[in-house]
């Protein structure tokens, strides 16, 4: 039986697989730090920067919160910290809904008022909405076009990993499904290749997907040997492929990507996953 169908026998609403906790308010040592209260396209919380004071005060300073939004099905209010991790709250902070490290909570939400379909998975409604005003931002790419252009997806990649290089070693297989592709550098794999994607973002931006295919070669065939710029005949650093690098880790922790390729598609869901290009397709295609 589907996880879909569990939920609509369950009634008003559930938690994926019930892995979510629930944490009580206690002064406990901070869980993290460096708060950081940003707003978005998205209409937030009226309360939002009280809500944060809250949240900080009860279960432990400094928490780095992004964005608080409020669900108008449950009343919640869903928070998203600056590394992606998502939680639910009440007006008053009282608990925090939350997950184990790698995964997030699900809110479901039943409205009888639709025939069909009537169980919508609310927090992907409303991540979805926050993820494209954060694609917004994302303007430093490799784009490789498709001729016939159907689909855009964006990848966020590290030029060391593997799926990362299968993905680009396949790459005619989505532009000739329409696939636009476009990397964006998301540094995972240590300072090497964080310093190889920074100078590949400093070329000229016709000569970076050449020069991404060459790098994520040699990574694969020199492993553990430092990277000679010099003799791979990559640019020098510039403070503008630097800060490229930096949003581009920036946006795909906010994002919520926890691995590498880290696919985002148009409407705002998040894959952090290799998919082949009939994989995408037929995802793309159950949607309509």
């Amino acid at each position: 039986m589907s996880k879909l169908s569990n939920v609509k026998k369950l009634g008003v609403f559930a938690f994926s697989a019930l892995t979510s906790a629930i944490v009580c308010a206690s002064p406990s040592t901070p869980l993290v730090s460096d708060v950081s209260v940003l707003s978005s396209s998205l209409a937030p919380a009226p309360s939002a920067s009280d809500l944060s004071s809250l949240v900080n005060e009860h279960f432990g300073k400094d928490m780095p919160i992004f964005n608080v939004t409020k669900d108008p099905l449950s009343g919640l209010y869903l928070i998203r910290l600056t590394d992606g991790s998502l939680m639910y709250t009440n007006e008053k902070a009282d608990f925090l809904i939350a997950s184990p490290r790698g995964k997030q909570p699900q809110l479901y939400s039943y409205i009888p008022e639709l025939k069909d379909n009537n169980v919508i998975n609310t927090t992907m409604a409303l991540s979805s909405s926050l993820n494209m005003s954060i694609m917004n931002n994302v303007k430093d790419v490799i784009e490789i076009k498709a001729p016939n252009e159907k689909y855009i997806v964006t990848a966020f990649i590290d030029s060391a990993c593997h799926y990362c290089k299968t993905m680009n070693d396949n790459i005619d297989s989505y532009t000739k499904a329409g696939i636009t592709i476009r990397y964006v550098p998301f540094p995972i794999f240590g300072p090497a290749s964080a310093d190889a994607l920074a100078r590949i973002m400093a070329l000229p931006v016709e000569q970076r997907a050449s020069k991404l295919t060459e790098i994520e070669r040699y990574f694969a065939e020199n492993q553990g040997k430092p990277l000679d710029a010099k003799a791979l005949g990559l640019s020098e650093l510039t403070p503008a492929s630097k800060e490229a690098v930096m949003n581009g880790r920036k946006f795909g922790l906010q994002l919520g990507i926890s691995g590498t390729p880290g696919l985002v598609f148009q409407d705002g869901d998040v894959e952090s996953r290799y998919m082949t290009a009939d994989e995408i397709i037929k995802k793309l295609n159950g949607k309509k």
